[in-house]
């Protein structure tokens, strides 16, 4: 058996665990996840329900689809070049603050819990902006 090591050359500065998933923050804002992904709370596209696994990994019968569990951390590919100051894992959704002040959130979208469009309850599997957080620039001038 072949064993596949994974290295991150940055150090953690952060991170955030929900119900069955954790997403690690780097020094240099790229955010990491791994674990359980069955409402898309890693953020990785993809409705794979673990990390780390490829098709030699999965097992499937005529009624069910097993998945060896993995512990390996998957860059969140979608936030490239996006630097994340901040994470905060909930049960099965994720919510990341970036460096320009945006809200991104993921996963389980029932119960308004992402903070997107009242119609959009959904399940999201990348990170979604939410314009609920867009705060107009006010500039006062004061007159000396």
């Amino acid at each position: 058996m072949n064993v596949l090591h994974l290295f991150i050359f940055f150090q953690v500065t952060s991170v955030s665990c929900g119900g069955n998933h954790t997403v690690a923050l780097t020094e240099i804002g790229e955010p990491y996840s791994f674990g359980s992904s069955s409402n898309g709370q890693l953020g990785l596209g993809t409705r794979i329900l673990e990390t780390g696994t490829d098709k030699s990994n999965i097992v499937s019968s005529q009624y069910h689809i097993y998945v060896i569990l993995s512990d390996k951390p998957v860059k969140i590919a979608s936030l490239s070049g996006i630097k994340v100051v901040s994470v905060s894992c909930g049960e099965n959704h994720t919510a990341m603050v970036t460096e320009d002040g945006k809200l991104l959130t993921f996963g389980d979208g029932r119960h308004g819990k992402l903070c997107l469009d009242v119609e959009t309850l959904t399940n999201h599997y990348t990170p979604v902006p939410s314009s609920r957080f867009r705060v107009p620039l006010l500039i006062h001038e004061k007159n000396l």
